[in-house]
């Protein structure tokens, strides 16, 4: 810790001198400057600052106290009297960084160097843990801000405190946002309650349980008893909240306690400090959703059977249709082999045509005699027999439509 810039704040010019030489002697090449009193201090202060201040209590202009004012983050040591327990307390109270007792021998001095390494060292280290934590909360911040979902916090009174860059799809800037209470952008179907005031007023003496607990926006609870799940519209700053395609948002949200996510302890109490959460923008999927519902609905509706087979040759799906006119019940088809309906259905070249397309993807279309089962006779139907691939274009399934061309 050589080249040290060390600033000696006393009156007592012998007192500085033999500091000075004892420093020389150790061949600690401290850079050493002496000013009697606060004069000209604060200037000196902002062109260069020293490393470390050692000073007594009285100075000229004031006191150590007064310095304390005015070194920010430069370590001060207190050089105080005997006795003077009072003053350690007030400048220990006001920052001082150490004390070290003056004895009439001066012993003192030959202490000050492992005094100024011990608190430079402790100061080095804060610095290094310091520049450590920025360097995480920067990562951390890019991380939050380079995530496609809203991710938000709001301070207990539900209030935005932050929010991620994300937020623009919906047309508004962090800053327009920021301040604002929640449910200015999120809202939900009419007797749908996701703010925690008015969700505890309607449960008010009512015992939910976890699985019955509220799912809310403003959430409070940690752990596996945070929100999840939770479906609301978010305002879009373009769109009315009337529009016929609103924003739908899947709600994370959980009790913020401390900067890693868990209440802060202070005194053996619990105090909350927010709300984080993330919306998850589910408009493409809700519609992908909805497009699925019309075309179960559509199959099911349909006059001609389908049958659906994996590539293990076990029935998933078979639509209504299908099971009216082989006059059999869902729980005997659904989950069973094809190859088990080999007698009951379909002729031995249609399980051919099955493998053949689950092998090569080769669709088939042909005319063939369906049998009833039970004994119910047969009928002339038009055959097809079609691949369905996965998203990795892997072949998953046959689907198999028959459509009557000769009423049984």
């Amino acid at each position: 810790m050589d080249g040290l810039s060390i600033v000696f704040l006393s009156d007592n010019e012998i007192r500085f001198e033999k500091f000075r030489s004892l420093c020389s002697v150790r061949r600690l090449s401290y850079a050493l400057s002496r000013y009697p009193g606060l004069e000209n201090l604060q200037a000196i202060l902002s062109r260069d600052e020293p490393d470390l201040i050692l000073a007594d209590y009285w100075l000229e202009g004031g006191t150590i106290l007064d310095l304390l004012k005015l070194t920010g983050s430069t370590p001060v040591v207190l050089l105080a009297d005997m006795g003077s327990e009072e003053h350690i307390v007030q400048a220990v109270n006001m920052g001082a960084a150490d004390f070290i007792i003056k004895d009439e021998e001066e012993k003192y001095l030959s202490l000050l160097p492992v005094t100024i390494r011990k608190i430079l060292r402790s100061t080095e280290i804060q610095a290094t843990s310091e520049d450590i934590i920025h360097m995480s909360e920067k990562r951390y911040e890019q991380l939050v801000q380079a995530i496609p979902d809203i991710v938000y916090k709001l301070d207990p009174n539900g209030y935005f405190q932050f929010v991620n860059a994300a937020i623009k799809v919906l047309g508004f800037h962090p800053e327009e946002i920021i301040g604002r209470h929640f449910t200015e952008l999120v809202y939900a179907d009419e007797g749908t309650d996701f703010g925690r005031k008015q969700a505890l007023v309607k449960l008010k003496g009512k015992v939910t349980g976890d699985a019955g607990a509220p799912k809310l926006f403003d959430e409070r609870r940690c752990g596996e008893r945070k929100t999840n799940g939770l479906e609301i519209f978010i305002a879009d700053n373009k769109k009315a909240r009337s529009q016929e395609n609103p924003v739908i948002g899947s709600i994370i949200a959980y009790g913020e306690v401390s900067a890693t996510g868990h209440y802060r302890q202070k005194l053996g109490e619990r105090f909350f400090t927010g709300t984080v959460g993330i919306i998850r923008n589910i408009s493409d999927r809700r519609k992908s959703e909805e497009m699925i519902r019309k075309l179960y609905q559509t199959v099911d509706q349909l006059p001609l059977s389908l049958l659906i087979i994996n590539a293990e040759n076990i029935i998933e799906y078979a639509n209504p249709h299908f099971f009216r006119t082989r006059l059999t019940r869902p729980e005997l088809i659904l989950g069973k082999n094809v190859y088990e309906l080999a007698t009951d259905f379909y002729t031995d070249p249609v399980y051919r045509q099955i493998q053949k397309t689950l092998s090569t993807g080769t669709p088939w279309q042909g005319n063939m005699m369906i049998n009833l089962g039970n004994g119910a006779g047969e009928y002339s139907a038009n055959l097809t027999i079609s691949p369905i691939y996965n998203t990795v274009c892997v072949i998953s399934h046959v689907v198999i439509i028959d459509q009557e061309t000769k009423q049984p």
